[in-house]
């Protein structure tokens, strides 16, 4: 079995400073995250 760990805030998906936490509503994915993790899951 294989396992990656991964930074979520500022690797996968935005990060912001401490005080604008409570006005996010949602995850804003990083250029190119989503094509990673892809990459990642196709690895045998």
């Amino acid at each position: 079995m294989k396992v990656v760990f991964l930074d979520r805030d500022g690797t996968i998906i935005k990060d912001y400073p401490e005080f604008q936490w409570p006005d996010v509503h949602g995850p804003k994915c990083l250029a190119g995250s989503r094509n990673g993790m892809k990459q990642l899951c196709a690895l045998e």
